[in-house]
């Protein structure tokens, strides 16, 4: 049975924002002749590949720089399951089945997220009463993440400067003053937020 799997962005800019995984062999990387194409310099020529038969799902690096990590771990092969978060170089992806996420709100500025993920994001923002610019909010999500200012950026495909000026405001509407203060504020409370493990 075909896309039995789909892996979605977990980055709002990156296009396409979910990827359906046929049976087969799927390779990703960089390169125009890759079945998944990941325009982004910290994914391989050839980074990885998908297997997806009949009875299983497996991800096997092909000896890329940046690595290939699922669920924060670096690995060289592995299976794959739903709810799984999978990371070529600094570009992730969570797995899912095609019927598991509301895609209704697809879009080129807000990528598909888990319904519980986003109602758990809504409900921090508003235990603390924090108001944040959309640009604000999608940065913040990013933050907590764990992903740096330049991943950020990248991610985004702004300027590591206008990153930095989000992550300012957020400070301030938050009133604290760094990145631990800030995972502190969201954790406390079951904020909804996971402390970053990379």
């Amino acid at each position: 049975m075909s896309n039995r799997f789909v892996l979605l962005s977990r980055f709002p800019s990156f296009q396409p924002s979910r990827f359906p995984l046929p049976d087969g062999i799927t390779i990703v990387g960089r390169a125009s002749t890759c079945d998944f194409v990941i325009r982004n310099e910290t994914v391989s020529r050839h980074h990885a590949e998908i297997i997806i038969d009949a009875t299983s799902a497996t991800v096997r690096d092909l000896g890329s720089f940046n690595g290939t990590f699922l669920d924060n771990e670096r690995i060289s092969m592995s299976p794959l399951k739903f709810g799984q978060r999978l990371q070529f170089g600094q570009v992730g992806f969570v797995v899912s089945s095609p019927d598991a996420y509301d895609f209704e709100s697809d879009s080129t500025t807000d990528a598909p997220r888990p319904k519980a993920a986003d109602e758990l994001f809504a409900r921090a923002i508003a235990a603390h009463a924090i108001t944040l610019t959309p640009a604000q909010t999608r940065v913040l999500k990013m933050l907590l993440e764990g992903l740096s200012e330049k991943a950020v950026a990248g991610a985004l495909e702004i300027s590591h400067n206008t990153v930095h000026n989000h992550v300012r405001e957020i400070y301030l509407a938050c009133g604290v003053h760094s990145r631990p203060e800030l995972l502190t504020l969201f954790l406390r409370r079951g904020g909804g937020a996971q402390k970053p493990s990379d």
